[in-house]
C-alpha cells in the first residue's frame, strides 16, 4: 500500500513554511521526497479537480527554492487546494501566476 498524502497534511506543511514554522530548506526536502507520484498516493480520497491542485502545487514547488517563493505563492497555493470544482480553473491561473511572479523575480 502507498503511503497518503492528504489535503489536510499538504495544506499544513505549506503553512508552516509560509508563517515561517519550518525553513525553506525543511519544506524543499519534504516536497522533493515526497513529490514521487508513483511512490505516494496525493490527495487520494479527495475530488479529481482537487487531486489536480494537489499535484500543480506540489509539481511547481518542486521546481522552485522555496527560499525564492514570496508569501503570495504559499497562499495562493492554499486558495488553489481549496478550490471549488467551479473555481478551478480561476484559482489555477491565480496560482499560475503566481509562480510566473516567482520565475520572472528570480
Amino acid at each position: 500500500m502507498k503511503e497518503k498524502i492528504t489535503k489536510k497534511q499538504l495544506i499544513e506543511i505549506i503553512k508552516d513554511w509560509g508563517t515561517k514554522k519550518n525553513t525553506s530548506e525543511e519544506f524543499s526536502a519534504w516536497i522533493e521526497v515526497s513529490y514521487l507520484p508513483l511512490h505516494k498516493d496525493i490527495g487520494i480520497d479527495e475530488p479529481l479537480h482537487t487531486q489536480k491542485a494537489m499535484h500543480s502545487v506540489m509539481n511547481a514547488f518542486d521546481h522552485f527554492y522555496a527560499e525564492s517563493i514570496i508569501p503570495e505563492g504559499y497562499r495562493a497555493a492554499i486558495d488553489f487546494i481549496l478550490t471549488s470544482e467551479k473555481n478551478f480553473e480561476d484559482n489555477e491561473s491565480n496560482f499560475a501566476q503566481s509562480c510566473l511572479k516567482l520565475k520572472q523575480n528570480s
